[in-house]
């Protein structure tokens, strides 16, 4: 069987075939890579790495394939994601997921890297609660990027990148696992190096037509990222390669996507063929992004002689201005006793460094003295997921020995900030901070003190992508006198994952710091608007 969905009985879909000519890519926007897509019935469910924010590994609904709705996190509770008080976020943690469905249950597998590493979660109905960690034993620990084939309920192929370190052979290792259990069943054994490229990752093993195919990410996740296809008559190879691989990659490509591999292929109750994968929006040049790897879906055809063609063989494309996704805005007032999904919190911050209270408004606690120190961080943020964004939010209270405000956060060695100051008793100023690498400017500003302070930031952006025009987040607070009032301004190439590294996106958020573990500041009417300039 298919791995990549449970065989529903032929029947007429309850809802409409999904329909190429509809797709608006992204599918999901901002920070959503490495998907991977299981369907139960004619119901397809997908999700995404998550590195090192809580909750962890987004996970969402369509029956269309092109408007996805939220389901939950999987990984919603600290038990389930350990974090060290140090934790990177774009650098490790949930590394490449892969989700599945053996007929009763779904599973999920992933890596949890430098936090225990691999193991799977697993649950009846997707919308409840997921199982507490079930970690393979030592021996079968190792590599990044696990994924499973179902053998039969509780049983499974589980393939993984190799461990030299454990003597596996370079390139991508299987063995039998029980589900149940996290206990191999066969020793590790070498699958394959791939289909001749480099740094070969996130493999999934699937059965159609007589033949296994090993789908393969390759190239590296940047602009030399690919997808590569082998089949063979066993689940273990030897492995003949597609003659037109890579079947997927916009490497030397003409194309508004970029970077696009790391993938999974699945089919519809009717039989068509699709493929999920991660792709980037570059701006400028030389090329850089900022709305991390994002989710893509194309159609995919197969041969007379069973190879898979992606989109046509033609290179994935956004749709036309006229025709693309319109960017919906988003307006939290924090009246529910729930934090909205789209929040995400740094690390092993959890939900201790948050409270909602039973008026208008979310209280963020003070922990660390500085964004750019490591541990825990006073940190509440949401993806930026459009260029067109800007958001706002009011700083309503703000205790003494504290700096609160917005951010524009990749990492703590690459964010901005605008911050008021209380020192003694009153405000201090504003301080606004550019944080990149190793550099770090501070300019501190005199503003009249007032019982709160709306706060702004804008992504500008040229009339091109692909020019030298200079984009920048634009930091602006309103005060009483004044109006707005702009303080700073940051160049986003400084924040770009090319230049901070990892394989992260930008997060636009609310933080509160200081000296005093008990100190506080209180937020409210944040929105995520749409610039129309």
């Amino acid at each position: 069987m298919s791995t990549s969905h449970v065989e529903a009985p032929p029947r007429p879909p309850s809802k409409p075939t999904p329909d190429p000519s509809k797709l608006l890519n992204p599918v999901l926007p901002g920070m959503h890579p490495d998907p991977t897509v299981c369907r139960v019935g004619d119901t397809f469910y997908l999700a995404t790495s998550s590195f090192g924010l809580f909750p962890g590994v987004p996970l969402y609904s369509s029956q269309d394939l092109n408007d996805w709705h939220f389901v939950r996190h999987i990984l919603s509770r600290p038990s389930q994601l350990p974090f060290h008080p140090n934790q990177s976020i774009i650098g490790a943690g949930i590394f490449a997921p892969t989700l599945r469905h053996d007929g009763e249950r779904f599973c999920l597998v992933t890596t949890n890297h430098q936090n225990g590493e691999n193991f799977l979660v697993t649950a009846e109905n997707p919308e409840d609660e997921w199982s507490e960690p079930i970690w393979l034993e030592d021996s079968y620990q190792g590599g990044i990027d696990p994924s499973i084939t179902i053998l039969e309920p509780g049983r499974a192929l589980y393939q993984v990148t190799a461990d030299s370190e454990r003597g596996d052979t370079p390139g991508l290792t299987q063995f039998e696992i029980d589900l149940n259990t996290g206990k191999g069943l066969t020793p590790r054994r070498h699958l394959s190096t791939g289909c001749g490229w480099k740094d070969v990752e996130g493999p999934h093993l699937f059965e159609r037509g007589g033949h296994w195919y090993l789908l393969t990410a390759e190239g590296g996740t940047l602009s030399n990222h690919r997808v590569a296809i082998a089949r063979s008559e066993s689940p273990w190879g030897p492995w003949e390669n597609c003659p037109h691989n890579p079947i997927l990659t916009h490497s030397g490509l003409q194309s508004d996507v970029q970077n696009t591999g790391h993938s999974d292929l699945f089919d519809d109750a009717s039989g068509n063929w699709w493929i999920a994968f991660l792709g980037v929006r570059p701006l400028a040049y030389p090329p850089i992004h900022i709305l991390g790897r994002e989710t893509y879906i194309a159609p995919v055809e197969w041969t007379s002689d069973g190879w898979p063609i992606v989109n046509k063989g033609q290179p994935v494309s956004l749709p036309e201005s006229g025709k693309a996704r319109a960017i919906p805005e988003w307006i939290d007032e924090f009246d529910n006793d729930q934090l909205h999904p789209r929040w995400l919190r740094l690390g092993p911050s959890y939900d201790s460094v948050y409270q909602l209270g039973q008026e208008k408004g979310i209280t963020i606690h003070a922990a660390g003295t500085s964004l750019s120190e490591a541990g825990p961080k006073g940190f509440v943020g949401t993806r930026l997921d459009a260029f067109q964004r800007h958001f706002e939010l009011t700083l309503s209270n703000l205790d003494d020995d504290c700096e609160a405000g917005i951010t524009i956060f990749m990492e703590k060695t690459g964010y901005y900030s605008l911050g008021i100051v209380k020192e003694n008793g009153r405000v201090a100023g504003v301080r606004f901070t550019r944080h990149v690498l190793d550099m770090e400017t501070l300019g501190t500003f005199d503003i009249p003190e007032q019982n709160s302070y709306p706060l702004r930031v804008e992504l500008c952006e040229g009339s091109s992508p692909w020019t030298h025009q200079h984009h920048e987040f634009v930091f602006s607070l309103q005060t009483d006198s004044e109006g707005w009032r702009e303080i700073g301004r940051g160049s986003v190439r400084l924040l770009s994952t090319e230049l901070i590294g990892g394989f992260g996106g930008l997060l636009a958020g609310m933080y509160c710091i200081g000296n005093r573990a008990e100190a506080t500041a209180t937020f409210k009417n944040f929105s995520a608007g749409i610039s129309t300039s």
